[in-house]
Parts: structure tokens; sequence; C-alpha cells
């Protein structure tokens, strides 16, 4: 049997996943400009008039690459509430601080908005980086909170409790409603016709290749940034971007925790106060979240997944963000069209919570290539799946240790972690209880495996 470092070795990750998992280099985005500017007065901070072409244009015309922008809190240092329906677009290198103010659409253009057609003429798109004005019907689909269209891009927080909150509302539930009434919801409900309203957006529209719009050196830091209530994705990266990084932190078990459903105890019953309330209706399609007053930094109630791409991605750094409630996927890595790629993307360090579907789904057809997921802990199911009856391609330099389920969730039928078709692949000191026809690894069609320790240990039957 080969050793550790003779596999590393034999697969070309000695250098490259070595380097990563003792914990990369992080690249900054961009310097402090010579010049900082706040966001002036004539911009209203109180929700009460749409200030999405007032805040684009400032950011656009205002200093000069590398500029420090902030937003403007109110008299009395609350935070300043901005009314963006038609989103926010950054157009050139700078950072971003949002000293922990809200960008915020309101109900505008979601799927509780009463006159959502008339506000599609009232609310047009102003730019066209994803197709939102030249391609007919993509409005008000592609609407986002906030659009980074350049590089050399930091968006932060100096203060604590800054929001990026879209226009979701509608409480999804797992399951039958007869089988479990209204014991489990996750995020706000999928919306096909506005699933791509996301909270951030790094350059043009999913699945249109965008050579004249690859970005790179991005840092979306969300330390007290809550990325919350969107349609779509909390964050969507376009298409042929490098060296993005997401940052954020734990939030602990009393606030991603949960006990396990009585219905189902592979899912999870998240605590109250998890940056939502619920407010029933008549009937369960008519429950809506109220998000709560405080936020609660990383991204959270989503209508699909926390982080995705799906083309061409290169040297993605996903580090400490908390990220629950989500319709769909934690994570959604997955490269569709011809010539789509991920390449030497790193995840490290997050922390998650209740979801929908898979932990991180993996199953596009094209490949995935030097991939590290490391050092998680996770309160429900960390369900992995390459699996691709139609796959052109295969994945290659998998790492992925010590990603733990410590609720005490139980996977009952299938594998945790499905790893078909990857080339040279380490699975070490993981854990996930199992049980019933459950089982930990189902390995498919890859080879050169290193598993350590033995699947058993990894992944216990529960008694």
């Amino acid at each position: 049997m080969l050793t550790r470092r003779e596999f590393l070795r034999s697969t070309g990750a000695l250098g490259a996943l070595g380097a990563l998992g003792a914990g990369a280099t992080v690249l900054t985005a961009c310097a402090a400009g010579q010049h900082t500017w706040e966001a002036p007065e004539t911009i209203d901070n109180t929700e009460t008039d749409n200030v999405s072409a007032a805040l684009t244009d400032w950011l656009a015309t205002t200093g000069g690459p590398g500029d420090v922008f902030t937003l403007r809190r109110r008299a009395d240092d609350r935070p300043g509430r901005y009314w963006v329906p038609q989103g926010v677009r950054i157009g050139k290198p700078m950072t971003f601080d949002m000293v922990g103010c809200h960008l915020l659409t309101g109900r505008t253009l979601g799927a509780d908005d009463a006159r959502i057609e008339e506000n599609r003429i009232t609310f047009p798109p102003l730019w066209d980086d994803g197709g939102e004005q030249s391609d007919p019907g993509a409005w008000p689909c592609r609407r986002v909170v906030l659009l980074i269209s350049a590089s050399n891009v930091t968006v932060n927080s100096s203060r604590s409790g800054a929001r990026i909150q879209g226009a979701a509302r509608t409480v999804h539930y797992r399951g039958d409603e007869t089988l479990v009434g209204r014991q489990v919801p996750t995020g706000c409900v999928y919306d096909a016709t506005l699933g791509t309203q996301h909270g951030i957006r790094i350059g043009g529209r999913a699945g249109a290749y965008s050579d004249d719009h690859a970005y790179s050196n991005i840092v979306l830091d969300l330390n007290d940034i809550s990325v919350e209530f969107v349609h779509g994705d909390g964050v969507y990266l376009n298409d042929n971007h490098r060296s993005i990084q997401l940052l954020g932190r734990n939030l602990g078990e009393p606030v991603l925790g949960g006990t396990p459903a009585a219905v189902d105890d592979a899912c999870i019953v998240g605590y109250s106060g998890q940056g939502g309330t619920i407010v029933e209706g008549a009937t369960r399609d008519l429950d809506r979240w109220v998000p709560d007053a405080v936020p609660l930094p990383g991204i959270h109630h989503t209508g699909r997944h926390g982080i995705a791409t799906d083309l061409r991605n290169y040297d993605l750094l996903v580090d400490g963000v908390a990220i629950w409630r989500t319709a769909r996927a934690i994570i959604d890595f997955e490269p569709t069209s011809d010539g789509a790629e991920i390449v030497r993307p790193t995840v490290r360090n997050i922390e998650t919570g209740i979801h929908t579907l898979n932990w991180i789904a993996a199953a596009g057809p094209r490949s995935i290539r030097d991939l590290v997921i490391q050092n998680t802990v996770n309160y429900e199911q960390i369900q992995l799946d390459t699996r691709n009856a139609d796959a052109t391609h295969r994945h290659s330099n998998w790492w992925v240790q010590n990603n733990r389920t410590v609720s005490g969730v139980k996977a009952r039928t299938g594998a945790i972690f499905n790893l078909d078709r990857i080339d040279g692949l380490l699975v070490l000191d993981n854990y996930s209880l199992v049980k019933g026809a459950g089982r930990g690894i189902d390995e498919g069609t890859s080879t050169n495996l290193w598993i350590a320790p033995d699947e058993a240990i990894q992944f216990p039957y529960a008694s």
C-alpha cells in the first residue's frame, strides 16, 4: 500500500495540496486607496427612496480605482438602510465598506410583489452585464442585490450588523406536508422564475461564458455581513474568475445547530433565532419568514444554494463562512457546459446548518481538479455527491479531511460520500454516523484512493 506521501507524489498533489492544507497565503484584493469617500447625504439611507441608480452612479463617478467607499450611517448612529430594488453595481477596483449598513430590495420584484409586472416597468434594469436589458424576459430574474463587475474589489464591513437582503420570504419545508407538516423548515422556497436573483454576483449571468467579464482578486469578507433572504444563491460566481475569496466566521452550535426531526432523524429542526422568524398563514404555502432585527453574519435563508459556480473558476477560497437554511445545497460546484472546469477550489473551516439536498453538490459532467475540503463543522448530514451517468470528464486530486457532523444526525440509506470518477482521492479523519442501509463512502469508479482511518471509524454505525 502506498504511503500518504507516495500517494500525493503519484497524483502530483504533494506541492499544491500540501500548501493549501497547511494554510494558503491569502491574497489581498486591493490595498487601501488614496482617498476614502462616504456616501453623500443626497443618497437616502432611510429605506424611503429608491437609491439603486444613485449609489451605482456615485461608485462609478467618484474618486478613482483603489479608493475606499463607505456607506453612511444615520445621525443617531443607527445603520443606514438603502432601498435598492434594482440592485447596486461595483464597476471598478475599490474597497466597499458597508460600516454595518443595509442594502435591501424589500419585496419589490420578488415572489410576494403584488405588482411585479407593473414594477418590471417602474424599476427596469440599470445595466446589461448579465443580459438584463438585452435579453427579453430576463428581468427581474437576473436582479441581484450587489453586482461586482471589476477586478481588485474588496467588500467588507468595519462595523457589525451589515445586511445584503433580497426579496424571498416564502418558507421552504422539506418533505411532504402530510408527513412532516411544518416540522422541518429549511430556507426560502426555490422559485425557478426568480432563481437567479442572487445576493452577490460576480460577473455576468448564470450559464453564459464571459471572457470580456473575467475578474480576479476579489475578497468578500462576510465576517460582519449577512447575505440573506434571496430567491437564488447567496453568492454566485459566474464565468472565468480567478482568486476569489469568501471569508467569514463560525457562529457556534447555539445558532446553527438543532435537534433531529421527530419525523426523520436524517435532518434537524433548527433553533429559533437563526436569522428569521416564521409567521404562519392559513396553510403552510402561505407561511412567511420575517428577518430578525439583529442580523447574523454569513449566508442564510436562500431559495437556492449558499455558494454556487458552474462554468470556469480558478483558485477559489471559501474560509470560515457560516452557511445555513438553504433550500438546496450549501455549496454547488457543478461545471456543466463545454469548456467548463473548476480548478483548485479550497473550502475550509466553514460551519453549516440545516439545508436541503446535498451538503456539497458536485455532479456536473465536467471536471473539478485539485479540490480541498477541510476542517468543517456541520450540524446536518455531510452528503457529497459526484455521480452523473452522463458525465464527460473525470475529476482529479481531491483531499477531503476532518469534516465532521457533530449533531448526531444519522445517514440511514445510501452513502455519505458518493465519490465517483475521481482519480487521486484522500478521505482522511472525517466523522459522521450512519445506520440501517447507510454507509460512509461509495467510491464508484474512483482510482488511487487513500482512506484513513478505515471507513468504519470515520463513519461508524450508530447503536
